[in-house]
C-alpha cells in the first residue's frame, strides 16, 4: 500500500541517516546523527539507543524500524519544541535538550 505522511517522513530521515546506502542505520551512524546535533554521547548509551530503536535486533536500524517508532512513538511530535522535550524525556538526554531549541 502507500505510504502515509508520517511513514514517507520517516523513511526520508532513514535516508539522510543512512550515510552509506547499505540499508541500516548503524552505531556509528547513529552517532554522527547525534554529533550533527550537537551531541556527544559515549559508545554505551548509542547501543542503547539502537537498541530501543531496533525492535527486531537486526543488524542495525532498518527503514521498518525508523516508520514503527516514528508513527507509533513520536506522532505527537509536530514542532521543536516537541522535539526538544522528546529528545529529553524519551531519550533521556535532558542535558541536550537547550542545545537542540539553540540549533534547530
Amino acid at each position: 500500500g502507500e505510504l502515509t505522511p508520517d511513514e514517507v517522513r520517516a523513511s526520508e530521515f532513514f535516508q539522510s541517516s543512512d550515510r552509506n546506502g547499505d540499508g541500516t542505520i548503524g552505531n556509528s551512524e547513529l552517532q554522527s546523527l547525534f554529533e550533527r546535533l550537537g551531541i556527544a554521547l559515549p559508545s554505551a548509551q548509542i547501543y542503547s539507543i539502537a537498541s530501543n530503536v531496533d525492535k527486531d535486533s537486526e543488524s542495525g536500524i532498518q527503514v521498518n524500524d525508523i516508520i514503527t517508532h516514528w508513527t507509533k512513538r513520536l506522532q505527537s511530535l509536530i514542532n521543536e519544541d516537541d522535539v526538544a522535550q522528546w529528545l529529553s524525556h524519551a531519550v533521556r538526554l535532558p542535558q541536550y535538550e537547550e542545545n537542540f531549541r539553540t540549533n534547530f
